[in-house]
């Protein structure tokens, strides 16, 4: 088994971060500002899709409830 991948690995590992370097590369958590900036707005959209759609349900089933009880 060859130790030459060893020797070189100092050079790879700078040729690999390269490209990140451009994009604003936030060092604790190891991922970009631009995949941060994209993502944040559709998590809190998503976080208020579920509620509406939560509250729906909520007034549907007590609406289905209420008119059921009343018919009685």
């Amino acid at each position: 088994m060859s130790s030459e991948p060893l020797g070189n690995l100092p050079q790879s590992s700078t040729f690999l971060r390269k490209p990140f370097d451009g994009l604003g590369v936030d060092k604790s958590t190891g991922s970009t500002t631009f995949h941060q900036n994209e993502i944040a707005p559709k998590i809190i959209q998503n976080r208020f899709l579920v509620f509406i759609l939560g509250a729906i349900i909520l007034i549907t089933i007590i609406l289905a409830l209420y008119f059921n009880l009343r018919g009685r």
